[in-house]
């Protein structure tokens, strides 16, 4: 399993200090093996004390999708920086424990340093009328986001029959608020199984208000589809403040499909 730091991202690129953070980052499997529950921690490594390193854990991700030889998954978080200054050193570790069997265990781990907009620190301090009104302008666009679901626009396709199934959902995300958003992500759960992850979140960069966007999540039924009811969430870490958090996960009943030829 390997991380590289080109590899990990924020979400917003350059946030403004305090504001809630998604990180992803994606873990490749350049073994011979399938890696299965792949456990991924992150952590903010930032501090030092007596020349000794201060981690702090933000969180973990279970990678629930089987990692294939030379295949990659993507790991998802959200990390709240409130009350922190300056540049964070973040760092992404999977496998931690060392639960999977590795020929190197070397490459599991990556960082990356999240920078905060120098702007946004200087409206904060009250640098002047005009600065201040560019700081309002930012807050009230996550203030005036609403991303919403129609669970008539959710549509399941399986690209082949036979066990082990290619299950695509396509979920139409709609901004309906009066502002911008951006960096936040999509997962598909099965409500007839706990609950448990479908696929790899799906992450959007950016929608602009009144806009929508399709996006697709792909898994595989190891045991065909069959019939089942998934449930499509979107900002599912709560990342992205809303005027509304009503309309951010709908359910939809799939009954057993027909496969498309091929």
């Amino acid at each position: 399993l390997t991380v590289l730091s080109s590899n990990i991202r924020f979400f917003p690129a350059v946030p403004r200090p305090g504001a809630p953070v998604t990180i992803t980052a994606v873990v490749r499997n350049q073994g011979e093996t399938v890696a299965d529950n792949v456990v991924v921690r992150f952590e903010d490594v930032t501090d030092v004390e007596d020349e000794e390193e201060i981690i702090v854990e933000i969180g973990e991700f279970t990678i629930a999708e089987p990692i294939q030889p030379g295949a990659r998954e993507l790991a998802v978080i959200s990390f709240d920086t409130s009350d922190l200054d300056g540049p964070r050193v973040i760092r992404v570790t999977a496998d931690p424990d060392n639960e999977i069997s590795e020929t190197d265990e070397d490459d599991n781990s990556a960082e990356r340093t999240l920078r905060f907009s120098t702007s946004a620190q200087g409206n904060s301090q009250g640098a002047g009328s005009d600065s201040l009104a560019s700081s309002t302008d930012v807050e009230s666009r996550e203030e005036g986001a609403n991303l919403a679901l129609n669970a008539q626009e959710v549509e399941v396709e399986v690209a082949r029959a036979g066990e082990g199934d290619l299950v695509v959902v396509a979920t139409k995300v709609r901004n309906e608020g009066s502002k911008d958003v951006g960096g936040f992500s999509i997962q598909v759960l099965d409500e007839s199984n706990d609950l448990n992850p479908l696929g790899s979140p799906q992450t959007v960069e950016y929608l602009a208000a009144g806009e929508e966007v399709t996006v697709r999540t792909v898994f595989r039924a190891a045991e065909g589809l069959g019939t089942r009811m998934l449930q499509v969430v979107v900002d599912p870490a709560n990342v992205i403040s809303e005027s509304s958090e009503l309309d951010n996960r709908v359910s939809v009943l799939v009954s057993a499909l027909t496969p498309a030829d091929g």
